[in-house]
């Protein structure tokens, strides 16, 4: 959980050890998932200014090598979580949707291991609440509802991303859809 800078380049040089001693064959020490998640999050937590380039560089990575045959590679919720987070606290609110639509259509055709969770919800409605263009509201509004389709309670947090959509909006209600949310959350 370090927040050292250097800390994504010690685990990296880890990884690729690793990545080599599997390449000549020592199979008890195969890359994995967990391994890639790290270090993303090492990078995350690092704080430098190329962190989001090496953590999407690493999930295209993760994607390509899942495409190639390498199922234990294959991208799970958190390290959709991650990217998602990223490209949110890097102001891509519009990328940070479109890795989350891939997440659920990943879902959708079966792969349980990527099914959101109140987390990942919170980090997209985080993105779309944020975003300068229209469509926020719709957005939230819709991931709120999904949430409650994969079997979800809505939040707090999650109305609190909607209320924030809606007061960045330029709908005349705004002001009295944010009152009557505020007030169902109230009762709930």
């Amino acid at each position: 959980r370090t927040r050292h800078q250097s800390a994504p380049d010690h685990i990296e040089n880890l990884l690729l050890e690793m990545e080599r001693q599997y390449m000549i064959g020592n199979v008890k020490v195969p890359p994995n998932l967990i391994a890639y998640t790290n270090l993303m999050l090492a990078w995350q937590r690092s704080g430098r200014d190329d962190s989001a380039t090496n953590i999407l560089q690493l999930f295209d990575t993760l994607r390509g090598r899942c495409k190639s045959g390498d199922l234990h590679l294959c991208p799970d919720k958190y390290v959709y979580g991650i990217v998602i987070d990223t490209l949110a606290q890097s102001g891509n609110s519009l990328e940070a949707e479109q890795v989350f639509e891939e997440m659920i259509e990943q879902w959708r055709k079966g792969s349980s291991k990527v099914k959101p969770d109140a987390h990942v919800f919170h980090k997209v409605l985080e993105a779309c609440s944020s975003r300068d263009h229209g469509g926020s509201v719709e957005k939230c509004e819709e991931y709120i509802l999904l949430m409650k389709e994969i079997g979800l309670r809505e939040s707090v947090l999650a109305y609190g991303y909607l209320i924030d959509a809606l007061s960045r909006s330029k709908d005349p209600n705004r002001v009295s859809r944010a009152t009557a949310l505020l007030d169902e959350i109230m009762r709930h």
